[in-house]
């Protein structure tokens, strides 16, 4: 019948007439105890089939887009901002109330919420089952290892279970409906547009103080109805008028909530970014806080993975990609598409510190370099992919069916009128004529494999721009020549090894030699001549590394011991660099992809030693000819 080891474990099955069902009478169910594995897999199963009951019988209205199959916060925002976008490009104020939900998973009252299943048509066994999941469960409270007693919970629903967020759209899904059946809110087009939900996370817009007070009075009755409360403090429940304006406000009533007076502000941290200000400043409030919030992240990061004993190059970039990318990209497909390339810098700076730190660098090295050299991309092009995957997001939703489907539609045609000054659509036209994507939007549809063209044309584009800020850049004409480095462990030697910190400033522009120090002399390029060896020549990368007979002896030392080591490799190109004293020998790793990684390592050893004799025989030197303690400084 039930496999030993399904008993065994307390796995057991819940069927009508079952043996694991603990039941008076054929028809009367009780709570089972099932293991933590199969209660999972259970809950799943559970989900997929009430989902699709929701969704067969359009239970849940198209505004709540919580925890919702192909919905993220990202169309709630859209939609948002664009109903304010819209309302204020024809000069009419939008009065919306943000409202928090007290403790809203932890205090819903379970009798309302299986009242509220059967009124949706969840019936039978599958009633039965929730019923028994929400009945009779307990508690315990651990506390610096030791355990409470179990205790019972007759209210809330279980924090982390997979159902939750389901069951507690169904529980808060009337009070959306009993506002859209008294046709409350702004209108836009043809529709009705008074409440969007995500979860517990609502917001009531109107058109009037009037209609926004009788909102919420019908959302406190709603709420003392079924045994919840709204937090009606300042900055968790919040009026907020868009434009925002101080007559506006004088003239605004106070508004209530209950016996709670609401404060006015103007924005409100819906989602995650402030909403609100759809017009100049739109966004601001939003960047300067996430840059704050970023750069401390980093510099917490970065002092973490760094130090006497730092964590490798390529470990403390991917630590960056995992905790503080995901800040700076939260939700930039929108804010982050309206915003300035002035705008996006600031908040690259923030990138481009990290890395200089991980790397040791001054603060004079280019940003072009750091992206570069560790393969991270700007904040523009990360933007650029965002907002143009988002536009194909959009524009593959059922106008008919999704909300914002049929606003991205209702926008875009706005926008082909000269219309829509602070729509996101603008800015998304802008972005795709700039990739050359423009046919997508005059058909407001997408190609298959949209993700990879995207990715495809935005790294192009600022592939282009890469190249162009690396080529402006005297500084890194070298890196030019040598290609970011792409062998394991090479960048990591900087830390351990002299001359490997010597390769690495002469990669990056910021070796103190003649071409670099008469450059910030404002010296004219001819008179940046070697001191060293006296020969007129210009001291640059070049000159140092393959050409100065000041480290003539050190250099032959070098060649010759690269050439014992590769005559038995089958690796002509590198022979040629080597038997012509190519700088990429010495600055690149490019050549030695072709050989074993133990030669390679050997090179790269030698290569090392020789820079740092060289260095070495050139410090003594160069003590005659700058400032004591200032090796960047002339006599």
């Amino acid at each position: 019948m039930w496999p030993d080891e399904w008993r065994e474990g307390n796995i057991l099955p819940l069927f009508k007439g079952g043996r694991g069902a603990d039941r008076t009478d054929a028809n009367d169910y009780r709570p089972i105890t099932l293991t933590n594995a199969f209660s999972k897999l259970f809950e799943l199963l559970l989900l997929g089939r009430i989902e699709g009951w929701c969704s067969a019988n359009c239970l849940l209205v198209e505004e709540q887009g919580g925890f919702r199959a192909g919905r993220s916060t990202l169309d709630q925002i859209f939609t948002l901002h664009e109903v304010l976008a819209e309302r204020n490009e024809a000069g009419t104020p939008t009065y919306m109330a943000f409202l928090d939900v007290r403790r809203a998973y932890d205090r819903v009252w379970r009798d309302g919420l299986l009242l509220r299943l059967l009124e949706n048509g969840i019936t039978g066994r599958m009633f039965s089952m929730l019923q028994s999941m929400l009945q009779s469960t307990k508690r315990r409270v651990v506390m610096q290892g030791h355990c409470s007693d179990d205790f019972e919970v007759s209210v809330g629903l279980p924090q982390g279970a997979v159902l939750s967020p389901l069951l507690y759209s169904l529980f808060i899904n009337g009070l959306a409906t009993e506002l859209k059946s008294k046709h409350l809110g702004v209108l836009v087009g043809s529709k009705h547009i008074g409440i969007l939900l995500y979860a517990d996370d609502i917001v009531l817009i109107a058109d009037s103080p009037k209609q926004l007070q009788r909102m919420l009075d019908i959302s406190h009755e709603y709420a003392s109805q079924w045994q919840f409360r709204f937090n009606c403090k300042p900055g968790k429940s919040d009026v907020v008028i868009s434009p925002w304006g101080d007559d506006l406000e004088k003239q605004c009533p106070p508004l209530r909530l209950g016996s709670h007076v609401l404060h006015v502000s103007r924005e409100y941290k819906y989602l995650g970014v402030e909403m609100g200000d759809v017009q100049r400043h739109c966004w601001k409030t939003y960047r300067e806080r996430i840059r704050k919030g970023v750069g401390l992240a980093a510099s917490q990061l970065a002092y973490s993975v760094s130090g006497t004993s730092p964590l490798r190059i390529r470990t403390a970039v991917h630590l960056f990609k995992t905790l503080v990318q995901p800040i700076m990209e939260y939700a930039d497909a929108m804010w982050g598409a309206m915003s300035s390339n002035a705008a996006l810098e600031l908040l690259d700076s923030v990138q481009t510190h990290f890395c200089r730190r991980i790397l040791h660098l001054p603060r004079q090295v280019a940003k072009a370099y750091c992206r570069s050299e560790l393969g991270m991309p700007s904040m523009r092009e990360r933007v650029l992919t965002a907002a143009l995957r988002f536009f194909g997001q959009l524009a593959s939703l059922d106008q008919q069916q999704r909300l914002a489907g049929w606003l991205f539609r209702r926008r875009c045609d706005q926008v082909d009128r000269d219309r829509g000054g602070f729509s996101w659509c603008a800015k998304a036209r802008a972005l795709l004529q700039e990739t050359g994507l423009e046919q997508s939007w005059d058909s407001r549809s997408v190609p298959e494999k949209w993700r990879d063209i995207v990715h495809e044309k935005v790294q192009h584009l600022c592939g282009n721009e890469a190249a162009r800020e690396l080529q402006d850049r005297s500084s890194l004409r070298v890196f030019c020549q040598m290609r970011p480095v792409t062998t394991e462990g090479w960048l990591d030697r900087a830390f351990v090894h002299r001359g490997a910190r010597v390769r690495q400033l002469l990669r990056c522009g910021q070796a103190p030699i003649m071409e670099r120090v008469g450059a910030s002399a404002n010296l004219p390029r001819e008179q940046r001549t070697c001191r060293i060896c006296n020969s007129g020549q210009v001291e640059d990368a070049k000159h140092f590394v393959c050409d100065c007979p000041h480290y003539a002896a050190e250099r032959k030392r070098c060649v010759d011991e690269m050439k014992q080591l590769v005559a038995k490799e089958d690796a002509p190109r590198l022979e040629r660099a080597i038997d012509s004293c190519d700088l990429a020998l010495f600055l690149g790793d490019h050549l030695l992809r072709g050989v074993s990684p133990e030669v390679a390592q050997a090179v790269d050893r030698i290569t090392c030693g020789f820079l740092k004799r060289a260095w070495r025989a050139r410090e003594q030197a160069w003590k005659d000819h700058h400032l004591p303690g200032y090796e960047w400084r002339l006599k």
